[in-house]
This record gives C-alpha cells, structure tokens and sequence, in this order.
C-alpha cells in the first residue's frame, strides 16, 4: 500500500506540474527533463555515459559541443529527438542528418481539417509492417511535434496518419550521410513522451531497439526480450562480461538476451543460483555466432530474483 500511494502522489504532482507548465508558469530545468536514456532503458537496452559508437542525443545538451564535436558525433551512429535536430538545423548542419526542421507544432494544433489518429511503423527493416499503428498521444494536447523536411536519400519508417489512415507527416527517419555515419530521427519532444504508456507500446519497444541497431550497425551491447521492464546490465572485464538482469514488472519470466561481444572467446557461461553458487548454463541454451552471444535463462525469474550470468 506505501509504494502505491507514494506513486499515485507523484502522479497527481506531476499533472500539477504539466498544467503549470503548459500556461508558462514552470519550466522543467534540462537535467529533470526525461531523455533518450529514459526510454531506451525501458525497452531492455543498456545506456552508457562512456564513448559509445551510438548516441542517442535530446534537448539541448548538444548546445555545449563544438561544430566539429558534433561532425564527429555524426560520424557514427546518431539518435536525434526534436530539439537535438532543431539546434543541428541552427548551425547549418541539416545535410548530415538527411532532414530538416520545418516548423514546430503541438497535437491541439492538429484539431481541423485534419484530426492526428495514430502512428504507423511499416519499416520492415526495423521489424515494422504495412497497417501497424503505434497509437497517437491522446493523453495531452501538449504534445510536441517536429514538420520535416526530407532531403534526398533519407527514408521514412513511420509516419501520422490522421483518423481516416491518411498520411499527415513523416515521423521516424534514417540516413545515410556523407561522412558515412547513420542518423535516426524521430521528431517528438522526447521529454514529454518517454515515460508515457501512451508511448511506450510493445511495437514502439521493437522500433526503437531495432533502429538502435541499424544504427549500432548490428552491435547491440546488450539487448533483453521476453518479458516487460526489465533493467538490463553490463560490465565488461578484462577475462570475463558480467550481464545483470532485473525484473522490474510484476510478472516472471525467461529473460532473452543478445549481446555484441566481438573478437571475444567464449568458453562457458555461468549463471548465479539463489545458494550464491555459479553453475554452467548447458550449451543449449545460448550460442556465439559472427561476434553476438545470445542466451536465455535457464528458468522464469521475477523481481524477486534478478538473472546473473558471467561470461567467461
């Protein structure tokens, strides 16, 4: 009962805090605002504050790099949000990330002729479909949208479709650029939506880990199936790779993850039982092949009992 009361409070504090916010009387500060990592988390990907050959960049933190940082950002592998592409358009930068921002609108604005209906994600690449909706934010008027503009060679992955199917304006975009680095756009206000469920729908988890991987050029660090919420961890030894599996939803279940680990030997895996003993996960249950590892726990896990696994 304390942890659901605490939560429905914080609840009825942040609808508070949005409707002040949406007359101009709070303004969020950039290190409360939810970012990148808020989401991503939650679809079973790590997160890094290290170097990394993705980025996954919102708001206005790419405010305090130089041009030339930027360049080298985009070199790579590069996630952008709203902001992060309207700051790039600012410094005459749009020709690597493939689009441009146009203009900047909220759902409300969209209210007639044409009403925002749903999100469709028919990027087969990106483990979408023709007739797969992500569903639209019908939880706030507030929501912030980016109009783009589409420069030659950049591809669309979703787009709004008003509430007849009809395509309003593209939304997921990758590119290719001249530098040869690959950049994802999706031009959403990513702190309003992060942690919203309106958001974070089961085809949404898939789309965004799938252009995390196109991105990461099939290089996932670490990426974990099965099962909702699930808090996934690595630490990387100079002989061995510890992978932490946490279970953050209220439902058991066999943990799935694939994880780049390149020129690495494996040998054998280890899992943590509940007497604190390493036991070696049978063969069958996991595989190395072209630098991934894949794995599966050997049985259903919960909260109460996170997923251990060492790589030696």
């Amino acid at each position: 009962m304390g942890l659901e009361t605490k939560y429905n409070r914080r609840r009825y504090c942040n609808v508070w805090i949005d409707a002040l916010s949406n007359l101009g009387l709070f303004d969020h500060s950039e290190v409360t605002k939810p970012t990148w990592r808020s989401a991503i988390e939650r679809c079973g990907l790590t997160t890094t504050y290290s170097d990394s050959p993705v980025m996954a960049i919102s708001g206005q933190s790419i405010r305090g790099y130089s041009k030339q940082e930027i360049l080298n950002f985009l070199k790579d592998g590069v996630l952008l949000d709203l902001d992060a592409c309207k700051i790039i358009t600012e410094l005459g930068l749009e020709e690597y990330i493939g689009i441009q921002i146009m203009k900047e609108f909220r759902q409300r604005d969209c209210l007639w002729p044409n009403v925002v209906g749903v999100e469709e994600f028919f990027d087969q690449e990106l483990g979408g479909k023709p007739d797969t909706y992500l569903g639209g934010f019908l939880d706030s008027w507030s929501k912030r949208f980016g109009l783009i503009k589409m420069h030659s060679g950049a591809r669309i992955s979703s787009q709004m479709l008003d509430i007849n199917r009809k395509p309003m304006f593209p939304l997921l975009t990758r590119f290719t650029n001249k530098l040869g680095g690959r950049v994802a756009v999706l031009p959403y206000d990513i702190s309003q939506v992060a942690c919203s469920p309106d958001f974070l729908r089961p085809m949404r988890i898939v789309q965004l880990r799938e252009t995390l991987r196109w991105l990461s050029r099939g290089k996932l660090p670490m990426s974990v199936t099965g099962g909702a919420y699930p808090l996934p961890l690595r630490v990387d030894y100079p002989d061995s790779i510890l992978f932490s599996i946490f279970n953050l939803s209220l439902d058991a279940y066999k943990p799935q993850v694939e994880a780049y680990v390149g020129k690495r030997k494996v040998k054998k895996l280890e899992v943590l039982d509940d007497n604190g003993v390493w036991k070696v996960l049978p063969f069958t249950k996991w595989n190395l092949e072209n630098g991934i590892l894949r794995f599966q726990s050997p049985d259903k896990r919960s909260y109460e009992r996170p997923l251990f696994v060492l790589v030696r």
